[in-house]
Formats: structure tokens, C-alpha cells, sequence
């Protein structure tokens, strides 16, 4: 996906450092990356987990163009009935989401 909206992680990777990282932790059911892109001027959180957990925190979710669409009643039914499916059939599901900063 992130190749289609013309990111090259590889490039993005040797170029921008985390500033701190938080390994994944069966606690907190997630993990947590943090980068600044001076270029920007903004800070970035990604994180990765359980999404039962993760979809707690967000507001807005991108669709298969890129495009940034406010969660509703509607896509969290859909979103649970599929984590629940999926979970019937032993799958695990992980969630990435991503927090934009911007530095004054």
C-alpha cells in the first residue's frame, strides 16, 4: 500500500532514525516508533497492535487510495464484525496507525 502512494520505505528507512522506540509489550498490546522529519517540522508516532486496542485512539482512517475518512458508527461495526471474523478462524489481525505532531 505504501509503495502505491509512492513511499519507498527502504529509502525512507536509511534516511530518518527513530527518536525513541517502545517494543512491543503484551501489557500494552502494541509498539511504538517516533520520528521527526525536520524537513516537515513534525513529529510522527506509528504504532502497531492488537486493534481492539489501538482503534480506541483514533478518529480517522485511511482507505485503500490514501485518503483520510472520519470513523463513524458504521465503520466500527464493519471494522469489529471483520476482527471478530477473523478471529473465528484463528487470524491474527494487527493494526497501524499513525500520529501526526506538528512543532511550532
Amino acid at each position: 500500500m505504501i509503495y502505491k502512494w509512492g513511499y519507498h520505505f527502504d529509502e525512507i528507512r536509511e534516511q530518518v532514525k527513530p527518536l525513541n522506540i517502545a517494543p512491543f509489550s503484551s501489557e500494552r498490546k502494541r509498539m511504538s516508533v517516533v520520528y521527526y522529519l525536520s524537513d516537515r517540522k513534525r513529529y510522527y508516532i506509528f504504532s502497531k497492535g492488537a486493534p481492539e486496542i489501538l482503534i480506541q485512539n483514533c478518529k480517522y482512517y485511511m482507505d485503500k487510495d490514501g485518503k483520510t475518512i472520519p470513523i463513524d458508527s458504521n465503520f466500527n461495526a464493519e471494522f469489529n464484525r471483520i476482527i471478530s471474523e477473523f478471529s473465528n478462524q484463528s487470524l491474527r489481525t494487527i493494526l497501524l496507525c499513525y500520529r501526526e505532531i506538528i512543532q511550532d
